[in-house]
């Protein structure tokens, strides 16, 4: 029996590095688009990564040098869209996929490494740090296939953007190339061919450089709620007690 949790995976593709986890969306026939076998092993990844204090540095990026994610299979997303109910069952699905990602406990990286597009982009905005390769661009098409953003999705990019620019990417479709996805916010920095692993590398030196305890209140103090008085006691708790139970809480906040 192989010792590898996730060898049996027929989409994601699993790779521990030391402290680093590496996930690969391995499907470039489809365009690495996720599927729903794609998305429960997704799913299985962030929940063991969420239950293991060992990952400190969590990443994900797609097969091949021309596409990151083409989104969900279009074929399985009109048959699960096709009433309003299924399709609100369905976005709920991801929200809780892409809640799990953001609430992950260690550092997490998205390397996008080419075409990032609907679903794709869902899944990015998730992440701590966002490297995108100079040829890759955003883009999330629902209005042009008559589907809604998620709620999650749509309160990400206002955030992390804007209106202008949650405009543009849900209300035009347009496509934002990564320098000016750099320059909104959606991206942390370029990276040029050749150079992305070492840049996540260097991540992931930084990251064991510091204490994983306060790199993890510094997380939950960064979220929308967490300079609620109750984190923010969890917080210094966890940091200057080390108390156990505090520490314990703070790495499920939020992955509920």
């Amino acid at each position: 029996m192989s010792s590898n949790p996730f060898a049996e995976f027929e989409v994601i593709r699993v790779e521990d590095r030391g402290p680093m986890r590496l996930a690969t969306i391995n499907r470039p026939a489809k365009a690495n688009a996720l599927n729903s076998t794609a998305l429960a092993e997704l799913e299985a990844v962030v929940d063991a990564t969420s239950g293991n204090d060992a990952i400190r540095l969590f990443a994900i990026t797609g097969a091949g040098e021309k596409v990151f994610c083409a989104g969900a299979d279009l074929f399985e997303a009109t048959g699960q869209n096709s009433k309003s109910d299924s399709a609100m069952a369905n976005d709920q699905r991801w929200d809780a996929l892409t809640a799990r990602i953001a609430a992950l406990p260690c550092f997490t990286v998205a390397l996008v490494n080419g075409a990032c597009i609907g679903g794709g982009l869902s899944v990015v905005l998730a992440f701590d740090y966002r490297l995108g390769a100079r040829h890759a661009y955003f883009r999330y098409p629902v209005a042009k296939h008559g589907f809604m953003p998620s709620v999650a999705d749509l309160a990400r990019l206002k955030a992390i953007a804007g209106r202008s620019v949650t405009r543009k990417l849900l209300v035009l479709g347009q496509a934002i190339a990564m320098p000016a996805a750099l320059e909104a916010g959606l991206l942390d920095e370029l990276v040029d061919e050749g150079g992305a692993w070492k840049t996540v590398d260097t991540l992931a030196e930084q990251v064991m450089d510091g204490q994983a305890t306060s790199q993890l209140a510094t997380k939950r103090l960064l979220t929308q709620d967490g300079a609620s008085p109750e984190v923010i006691d969890l917080c210094y708790r966890a940091v200057y007690d080390m108390d156990h139970d505090a520490i314990a809480e703070l790495r499920t906040l939020g992955a509920e």
